[in-house]
């Protein structure tokens, strides 16, 4: 990418999966930054899938409640 690797990783974490992806996808040759890349797309899928689970469990308690 021609960035600083340790810039390239942090800057792979700012907007998640979007930005994960597209380092991802962009850089070929730098271990570093392909990890830093595949840890926040794994990351930020999670977060997203525990962010539906709670979602779903609250309106389902709202509901039983109701």
């Amino acid at each position: 990418t021609g960035l600083d690797p340790k810039l390239a990783g942090l800057l792979c974490y700012i907007l998640g999966i979007v930005t994960g992806l597209i380092f991802f996808l962009i850089e070929k040759t730098n271990q570093v930054v392909r990890f830093h890349a595949a840890q926040s797309i794994v990351f930020s899928g999670f977060t997203i899938a525990l962010w539906i689970v709670l979602t779903i469990v609250s309106l389902a308690v709202d509901a039983a409640g109701a």
